[in-house]
């Protein structure tokens, strides 16, 4: 004899093609209706049977398995963190100092382009505006950036 069992999980019917849904679900009933043979309500934790976990519920989402069911697992599980906050790293900060970044013949200025791209934006391209700026070997040792001499004094370091 045959068992089929269809079930609704989340308002999708699982029948049509899906034979391995089918089998779960299947599954999930009969584990479920033996629970509920051998374990009278309300479940009490000193009386399950002998062939169930006697150990911590694992966690679970499901809301489909007889645990999600009757409230005695939910959510996941989240474990302990580890090392403290002294062990993430800690970014350098800027120390003002500018120095030669070791670019040969140097690279455009990029506060002098961030200051052209935003009064220039819509008549010039990208391109344009790199070749009007300043070129520099020099900038900031954290940040990385060429900064040329007019703009060092007024140049934002990146934190």
């Amino acid at each position: 004899m045959a068992v089929e069992h269809v079930s609704k999980s989340d308002g999708i019917e699982r029948t049509k093609g899906l034979a391995h849904f089918r089998v779960v679900d299947q599954g999930l009933s009969l584990t479920e209706h033996g629970i509920r043979m051998d374990w009278n309500a309300p479940y009490d934790e000193t009386a399950k049977p002998r062939w169930m976990r006697q150990h911590e519920y694992v966690a679970c989402n499901c809301n489909t398995c007889f645990f999600c069911k009757e409230r005695k697992t939910t959510g996941i599980q989240s474990w302990p963190r580890t090392g403290t906050p002294s062990n993430k790293r800690k970014e350098p900060t800027c120390d003002g100092e500018r120095i030669d970044l070791g670019k040969s013949g140097g690279k455009y200025c990029r506060a002098c382009y961030r200051k052209r791209r935003n009064t220039h934006s819509k008549i010039e391209t990208s391109g344009a505006s790199k070749s009007k700026c300043e070129n520099s070997r020099l900038g900031c040792s954290n940040c990385q950036e060429p900064i040329c001499d007019a703009c060092w004094e007024d140049y934002e370091h990146k934190k």
